[in-house]
């Protein structure tokens, strides 16, 4: 049997196959139409998550560059660091005041939580990261800047070798508790607690914005107070050992600026 269609004869053979090419033709359109919504939406919520990510990493690798150039390590911003900065010995508090600590600590912890801990380095500047605002910087700054983290990651994880400690969740009697270690790791890649590195890190970066950025000081310091008490949380250390490790910090930071290096990229950010 034939139809008629816009004055032509067609048959069901014909009809059948020209609807069938209209279908598929329209499921097409429609497929690329939700693919590219997905992607679009990917890109909107899932790029600035994975730019982060990257700077993160590419700080690190700059970092992890310059310590690796530097197998005997040379203290050229706090010469004398070793010598002149430590801790004091160990005090530890009784597991029952640990584990009180620990305890209380986690009711901080959202429910759910993120399959990495999330990098200190991504501290807000304005509308960058710390590493951005880092990677901007003049160069008579910047390098001092990278050479202290280089000497702060040393200094630690020589700390760390002369006092040697275990995370707090295995100090509080619950070792099963403790969440993200690995990330809380040396030069060595051996565990880092007193002082903690990612305590020490945190401080520092704080600390070098809100002599750049005195009117927003405040932000920056409770925003590495935050990431600090995210550890003790976490189980990686106490808020003694955390505090101790501000101090190192308080300490090295007043060395350098002794030093001509250190003098000129910290008094720099301040004026």
């Amino acid at each position: 049997m034939e139809q008629e269609t816009e004055g032509h004869l067609v048959s069901d053979h014909r009809l059948l196959s020209q609807r069938t090419y209209q279908q598929i033709g329209m499921t097409f359109v429609g497929l690329c139409f939700l693919v590219g919504t997905v992607y679009v939406g990917y890109l909107y919520y899932a790029g600035p998550i994975i730019a982060e990510e990257q700077d993160s990493k590419e700080f690190e690798s700059i970092v992890a560059d310059l310590a690796s150039r530097q197998k005997e390590m040379t203290y050229e911003i706090v010469p004398q660091a070793l010598s002149e900065l430590s801790v004091p010995d160990l005090v530890e508090p009784s597991q029952a005041d640990l584990l009180r600590e620990f305890s209380e600590a986690t009711k901080s912890l959202p429910e759910t939580l993120d399959s990495e801990m999330p990098s200190l380095y991504n501290m807000p500047v304005g509308e960058i990261t710390y590493v951005e605002y880092l990677s901007n910087l003049p160069l008579e700054i910047q390098q001092p800047l990278y050479q202290m983290h280089v000497e702060l990651r040393h200094l630690t994880t020589a700390l760390n070798k002369k006092y040697p400690q275990v995370s707090l969740a295995e100090r509080a009697g619950k070792p099963e508790a403790v969440r993200f270690i690995e990330s809380a790791s040396n030069l060595d890649g051996a565990l880092s607690v007193y002082p903690s590195l990612n305590v020490v890190e945190s401080y520092f970066v704080a600390e070098v914005l809100a002599k750049e950025f005195p009117s927003q000081a405040s932000f920056f310091r409770e925003y590495a107070d935050m990431y600090i008490k995210n550890g003790i949380a976490y189980g990686h250390y106490s808020a003694l050992d955390a505090r101790i490790a501000t101090l190192l910090v308080d300490d090295y930071l007043t060395q350098a600026e002794k030093s001509e290096q250190g003098k000129v990229a910290l008094q720099t950010l301040e004026q």
